[in-house]
């Protein structure tokens, strides 16, 4: 019987290095490339008896648009030669402003990727900055000018929460954002995460009142944008909702290649190495990282709670045979008491309060 199963490529090198990303990627190293794109084929070989079906691809990073077109055309070609692929598959690739080019737009194009996320984060220079990025809003300006006449399906990517950052110079960058017309907008707060050098360096960035507002002012200011928001920092136009990231929040069968790269297969979830020389030595070697129902339950939750949707107590008891209204009776009665979910005799989700302090609600169900 065949499995559909969507299909993550990591791609983890970065002409530089933001200082906010917790992303396996590295320093641009056009020696490495070929090695690379070898070892994928390899850790793809793996699969090929297995027969899937694979009904996404995603190209992320690291940045994917550093690699030249004619090796990502060589692997998109070994991948469809490899494996029974999903009529109309979406086929997404990242980009960074400064990489996107009409030549090259046009060649990948021709590879079949027909969906393009973009890097924006802010339209103000002096934020761009602050965010260690590799462009201005002048470069973002040409970028964005070239996909919109090349590419129908793209996504634009936010940051807010910034530091100095407020209403109104958020709603400048969504406004501009909003100007082009894009299917799809991603919005994320800025969040120090360990082992990022904003966290070496001592960079303070908690979660304030701002912060709040802003991610407030998001919603309210997309939906009346006609952009319906189906997760926690996704908004799309109506049938533009991003197919791959929907396998990871419905907690669907994905495989992960690459460096870094997270699997979820057959009930075990399972990464690369993030150590770029060990993984093109040994592409096929993985570390299990949850394999247990307990283990699978609690991402499941994590998962499904990204979701505006929220969760349904059936799906765990059909998949797990669990009880999750009694089970979790002490957690859902502190959210609700303090108004983080709405909860109804089918399931619960997450007010806009829960959605912003997700990882607060995580930590309860953990």
């Amino acid at each position: 019987m065949n499995q559909t199963t969507a299909l993550y490529i990591h791609i983890p090198f970065c002409k530089k290095i933001c200082p906010f990303c917790d992303f396996t990627k590295q320093k641009t190293n056009n020696k490495l490339f070929k090695p690379y794109l070898k070892a994928l084929k390899k850790e793809l070989c793996s699969y090929s008896t297995e027969n899937i079906i694979i009904s996404t691809i995603y190209f992320g990073g690291g940045t994917p648009s550093t690699i030249p077109e004619n090796l990502i055309k060589d692997l998109l070609t070994y991948i469809k030669d490899t494996f029974d692929i999903k009529k109309e598959i979406e086929i997404s690739f990242e980009m960074n402003p400064e990489d996107v080019t009409l030549p090259y737009i046009t060649k990948i194009k021709r590879t079949g990727i027909n969906r393009i996320s973009i890097g924006v984060q802010s339209f103000h220079d002096n934020e761009c900055t602050i965010l260690g990025r590799n462009h201005n809003t002048k470069t973002t300006y040409n970028a964005l000018n070239i996909i919109k006449n090349e590419i129908t399906n793209f996504n634009i990517d936010l940051m807010f929460a910034l530091p100095n950052s407020t209403i109104n110079s958020l709603d400048f960058s969504l406004n501009k954002a909003i100007e082009y017309n894009p299917t799809h907008i991603s919005c994320y707060s800025l969040t120090i995460e360990p082992n990022t050098p904003y966290y070496k360096n001592k960079v303070n960035k908690s979660k304030t009142p701002e912060d709040t507002k802003q991610y407030s002012h998001i919603i309210k200011k997309l939906k009346e944008s006609n952009y319906k928001q189906y997760e926690i920092s996704s908004f799309s136009k109506s049938n533009y909702e991003c197919t791959h990231n929907k396998h990871y929040w419905n907690f669907n069968d994905y495989i992960g290649i690459g460096t870094g790269a997270h699997s979820l297969y057959k009930n075990k979830k399972f990464k690369k190495t993030s150590n770029m020389r060990e993984y093109i030595n040994n592409p096929h070697e993985y570390e299990i990282t949850c394999n247990t129902k307990e283990d699978l339950i609690s991402e499941n939750i994590i998962s499904n709670l990204r979701r505006i949707k929220g969760l349904r107590f059936t799906d765990y008891k059909t998949n797990y045979n669990l009880e999750f209204k009694s089970h979790f009776f002490n957690t859902l009665e502190l959210l609700q008491k303090h108004k983080m979910i709405k909860l109804n005799t089918l399931g619960f989700y997450l007010t806009k309060k829960g959605l912003y302090l997700l990882d607060d609600v995580c930590l309860l169900f953990l």
